[in-house]
């Protein structure tokens, strides 16, 4: 189960992570650092 924002689906996992790996992965599948930025963001609040 995952959050849609900014066009993106990011899965729960995003909050324990850290985001790291997970911004990097999402940004090779998208070219689009704001929208994973964004979608982090959303996904921590």
């Amino acid at each position: 189960v995952g959050y849609r924002r900014g066009g993106l689906d990011v899965a729960e996992t995003v909050v324990g992570v850290g985001g790291g790996d997970v911004v990097r992965s999402q940004l090779a599948q998208t070219g689009s650092l704001k929208g994973v930025y964004f979608c982090l963001e959303t996904v921590e609040r």
